[in-house]
Formats: C-alpha cells, structure tokens, sequence
C-alpha cells in the first residue's frame, strides 16, 4: 500500500466534502471553512518558499494568487451572509 497515495485520495476526499457542504449549505460558517482552508493553502505554499526554495515559475505565483483570492472571497461572502442573517 502506498501511504502516499493513500493520504492524496484522504485529502481530496476531504476536500470535497467540505465543498459540497460549502455548496449545499447557507451557513456562514461552511463558507468561512472554505475560505481558511483556502488561505491555508497558500499559507502552506509561503512557508515551503521559505523552507524548500521552489523554482519560482508562473505557476507557483498563480497559484498563490488563485488561493489567496478564493480564500478572500469566501470570507467576504461568510461575513456578508453573518450580516444578512443578523440584519433579518
């Protein structure tokens, strides 16, 4: 058994699950998940530039970018909807 594999197909289990709740779900707090998970990730990436020195290519930058702004974005839209909630 390749615990390798093994933990790849654990995370994108997880991360689909969290999506899907995400999706399905008007809780602020699915989209707050989603956002921390997100700024996480390229929390992660920062770090590993820090420690490992990866090749600085266009697809590291754009990754981050793309992480960074899901992040914001699902934050913003959990404190909109905290908002809408408090305000009906």
């Amino acid at each position: 058994m390749n615990l390798g594999r093994l933990s790849s197909a654990a995370l994108m289990l997880s991360g689909a699950a969290l999506g899907g709740w995400a999706l399905v779900s008007r809780d602020p707090a699915a989209d707050a998940a989603v956002g921390m998970t997100w700024l996480g990730a390229a929390a992660v990436r920062v770090a590993t530039r820090q420690i490992d020195r990866p090749p600085e290519t266009a697809s590291y930058w754009a990754y981050l970018g793309l992480e960074v702004a899901c992040g914001t974005a699902s934050l913003a839209s959990a404190i909109a909807r905290r908002r809408g909630a408090k305000q009906a």
